[in-house]
């Protein structure tokens, strides 16, 4: 049902899509989560076929620009430069350029654009944190849909998630406007 429900929405979103079938992030990612990463885990390991949500990230914006990235590049995505573990918080509360991911890379790259929450689009990236059990967890995927709940405008994601353990759309909604999250969104500009 939910392959079902993804080949359904990649339909029409080439029927509305100015990108061309072979750039648009949404129909790359779903692609790699067919192919390259059909049967993984949720995890960090790739040697044990695992791929987490900057990873599979990664993989995205490799195959979009059709080359390996740079050890910087890759370092944007994966959030690896924040120095200690301990100074996130700050760097979050801060909107630092480093927790960013997905967004700094791109736009360091010269092929992001950053854009509003009531600008997003299927095919749009987002980097977010928000706050759970006084502790901020960070997520990056591929936006799949946006809904508006009551002003709060909402986005059904696809990537790499560990409540599925493994690719696919999430089973929650990230509010994009909402003030309890960090929200970093980025278009990819070929």
């Amino acid at each position: 049902m939910l392959r079902r429900f993804v080949r359904c929405a990649i339909v029409l979103l080439l029927s509305c899509s100015v990108y061309a079938a072979n750039e648009h992030p949404l129909l790359v990612g779903v692609r790699l989560a067919e192919t390259r990463f059909k049967d993984w885990r949720y995890g960090h390991r790739e040697y044990r076929q695992q791929v987490n949500c900057v990873q599979f990230m990664v993989a995205v914006v490799e195959e979009l620009l059709q080359r390996e990235l740079t050890e910087d590049e890759r370092d944007a995505i994966l959030i690896k430069k924040i120095g200690r573990r301990r100074q996130l918080r700050r760097l979050i509360v801060h909107n630092d350029i480093r927790i960013r991911g997905i967004q700094t890379a791109l736009v360091q790259m010269r092929k992001g654009q950053i854009i509003k929450p009531s600008e997003a689009k299927p095919g749009d990236f987002v980097q977010y944190w928000r706050l759970k059990n006084g502790r901020w967890v960070g997520h990056a995927a591929i936006i799949l849909e946006i809904m508006n709940r009551n002003g709060m405008l909402c986005a059904l994601v696809f990537g790499s998630h560990q409540s599925l353990g493994g690719v696919g759309i999430g089973n929650f909604e990230v509010g994009l406007n909402d003030p309890q999250t960090k929200t970093y969104l980025v278009r990819f500009k070929s």
